[in-house]
């Protein structure tokens, strides 16, 4: 599942020129590639990379320049004389994580960051394009970062009609470079057909992660799942958690708030929810409005105190009127 890229740097085009012609006969051009460089200046933005291997090839490259690009927590490997040396980037003491819906469990938005500031340019890019909907549940539902590691709950189905079918996943990537490090399929969630800001309000507690671990429910009336947070392997499950609605972690206990419906209750709930945003409900609903302001108008046009013969639709428009209401309540 991981998409790291590798790539090899030399100051001798001919070297490169040569790299380049045994990966493509390898089939390996792309994910792994070369390319050519001064010998002193790194070609990466800040904290990006996460490994640098050093050959005796490695030209007059600075500590300080592999520091600075270099992501937090990444590694060099030195390995221009016989004993390698393999030294690690701390985490910044002026970095801070966010492990929960709301920073940590304390319930409480504000970090301890003390590097973030307006954005000046994009750091990484990453599909879907686009949301599903500007009218419907959000295609993102819960989101933490923790170790040098993003986590978030997203719908990727199909983006030409927000009547198909979802595609719930639990996503990993890399905070700094947004490589793809594993994802798990979520088999019932929330209906992506629920008004817009229309609720639950606890969606985004579902997600906790540590360093190590990601404590999440994969579906409705699922228990807690312990994942690996580097590869996404399931360590553990929690016992009786089935339904778990919100998660909070504090002094190494995780506590789970859980209701009793089951699997099959949350899917008929969820879909009863959506189904009252469905379009032919909401264009039907629209016309029986424009049908009673009609109607009254037509009354009104025979005259004061002379209501006159009513319209030949107005047995259909009081049905109408019946209807409409009844959908209100749904």
């Amino acid at each position: 599942m991981k998409k790291n890229t590798f790539i090899g740097l030399d100051r001798d085009p001919a070297k490169v020129a040569a790299a380049r012609a045994y990966l493509r006969e390898k089939g390996l051009y792309g994910s792994v590639t070369a390319a050519r460089w001064d010998g002193s200046q790194l070609p990466y933005v800040d904290s990006l990379v996460k490994m640098i291997v050093l050959t005796e090839n490695a030209g007059q490259i600075s500590e300080n320049e592999m520091m600075r690009v270099l992501a937090p927590l990444g590694v060099i490997v030195d390995a221009r004389e016989r004993e390698i040396e393999v030294s690690r980037k701390p985490w910044p003491v002026a970095l801070d994580e966010w492990s929960h819906f709301l920073y940590d469990a304390s319930n409480n938005a504000v970090s301890r960051d003390t590097v973030v500031a307006p954005p000046q340019g994009l750091r990484w890019t990453c599909g879907p394009e686009y949301a599903r909907s500007h009218e419907h549940f959000a295609s993102m539902s819960a989101m933490v970062s923790v170790g040098g590691r993003v986590f978030y709950i997203i719908d990727e189905g199909p983006i030409s009609s927000v009547y198909l079918p979802p595609q719930w996943k639990l996503v990993a990537r890399d905070t700094f470079s947004g490589v793809l490090l594993w994802q798990r399929p979520i088999t019932s969630w929330e209906s992506h057909l629920r008004g817009f800001r229309s609720g639950p309000p606890e969606i985004g507690r579902r997600l906790v992660a540590t360093d190590e671990q990601v404590y999440v429910a994969l579906g409705y009336g699922e228990p807690v799942a312990v994942l690996d947070a580097a590869t996404g392997k399931q360590l553990a499950t929690c016992t009786d958690t089935g339904g778990a609605r919100e998660l909070l972690l504090t002094g190494g206990v995780l506590y789970v708030l859980a209701d009793d419906l089951t699997a099959d209750q949350h899917e008929e709930r969820s879909t009863a929810a959506g189904s009252a945003f469905r379009p032919s409900r909401i264009w039907s609903a629209l016309m029986r409005s424009q049908a009673r302001s009609c109607g009254v108008a037509s009354d009104r046009s025979q005259g004061a105190g002379s209501p006159g013969p009513r319209p030949p639709w107005s047995s259909r428009m009081e049905w109408c009127s019946h209807s409409t209401a009844q959908q209100a309540t749904i």
